[in-house]
């Protein structure tokens, strides 16, 4: 009975802890991603439609982005555009521009 206490108790600590996440901000951005992946399935009988009967919930924190992690966001950001549409006489990626066009 003791055992079956402590990890209920468990369970209720990390249900508190996944709650307290998700009310910190809303779920966008960099910070935090949400998963739910089927464990378990059971097939009905009568029809054999498969339905989910138990999932595993996966909470990714990543705390806050730093001003070091912003900038480095930013450079990859501005590579992977200069390699895409590197400057060209063309206009680059003002080319994709309706105005530009």
């Amino acid at each position: 009975k003791g055992v079956a206490i402590k990890q209920n108790m468990k369970v209720i600590n990390q249900l508190k802890h996944m709650r307290d996440i998700l009310e910190r901000w809303k779920i966008s951005g960099l910070n935090r991603k949400l998963q739910i992946k089927p464990k378990s399935w059971e097939e009905d009988d009568g029809s054999g439609v498969k339905k989910c009967k138990e999932v595993q919930l996966v909470l990714k924190w990543g705390g806050n982005l730093t001003k070091l992690g912003e900038n480095q966001a930013i450079k990859l950001g501005e590579r992977l555009r200069q390699g895409l549409y590197p400057d060209a006489p063309g206009g680059g990626i003002l080319r994709l521009h309706s105005t530009f066009r």
